[in-house]
């Protein structure tokens, strides 16, 4: 029963479909910024997650789910209609 204990989001613990979503979005991060420096703090690390995550992730990276291309380009291929248009 969901909340027992347990029970992880509906489904029996140890389901490993569970973080699925979570390390699919961790896994690059941890290769390819965690892995590669040596942090003074831990705030010097959450600042370079933050960026990797704004200026690189969000922006620049290709992504599988988009056909290999960038948000940025993806977004730039797409037509959207002007809902301003009359």
């Amino acid at each position: 029963m969901p909340g027992e204990r347990g029970d992880s989001l509906g489904r029996p613990h140890g389901d490993r479909y569970d973080n699925a979503a979570a390390d699919s979005f961790n896994a690059p991060i941890k290769k390819e910024l965690i892995h590669q420096h040596l942090w003074r703090d831990a705030e010097e690390a959450r600042s370079a997650v933050f960026d990797y995550i704004e200026r690189y992730y969000n922006r620049v990276r290709k992504q599988r789910r988009l056909g290999k291309m960038s948000p940025v380009r993806f977004e730039g291929s797409v037509d959207i209609p002007d809902v301003n248009a009359v």
